[in-house]
C-alpha cells in the first residue's frame, strides 16, 4: 500500500445461524483475542486489535456462494482505503487454514499465531 492509502487488518470469521461449530470457535476466538488464554500471542497477532468480526453467510449472497457449505471459516481481511474523495475501501481476504472448533484458547492461540 502506499503512503496515501492505509490499510487495515481484521480477523473475520464467517458463519451461519444454528452452528454450533461456528459458536464453539467464535467464544474460543473471543477468549484467545482478549488475550485470556494463558498464552502470548505473535505482535501479527496481537495487532489485530483483538476483535473478530463475525460476518453470517445467510445475509449475503457472495458469502454465501463462498462459504455456506465449509463455515466456519477464519479470514484475514485487509482493508485499504481509497486515495482520494469519493472512493471507496478495497478489500482482499486470506483464508486461513481451518483450525478445530474444539481446539483448547491455548492452543488456537498458537495456530493463530503461526498462521497470522
Amino acid at each position: 500500500a502506499s503512503a496515501a492509502a492505509a490499510s487495515a487488518a481484521a480477523l473475520v470469521l464467517y458463519t451461519k445461524p444454528g452452528c454450533c461449530l461456528c459458536d464453539g470457535l467464535r467464544e474460543t476466538l473471543e477468549v484467545v483475542m482478549r488475550g485470556d488464554s494463558g498464552v502470548a500471542v505473535s505482535p501479527e497477532l496481537a495487532s489485530l486489535g483483538g476483535g473478530v468480526e463475525t460476518r453470517d453467510v445467510s445475509t449475503n449472497d457472495a458469502w454465501a456462494a463462498r462459504h455456506a457449505m465449509e463455515v466456519p471459516v477464519l479470514a484475514l481481511s485487509f482493508r485499504a482505503e481509497g486515495e482520494g474523495d469519493g472512493e471507496e475501501e478495497e478489500e482482499e481476504e486470506v483464508e486461513l487454514p481451518r483450525p478445530s472448533p474444539r481446539l483448547a484458547p491455548a492452543r488456537l492461540a498458537l495456530r493463530l499465531s503461526a498462521d497470522v
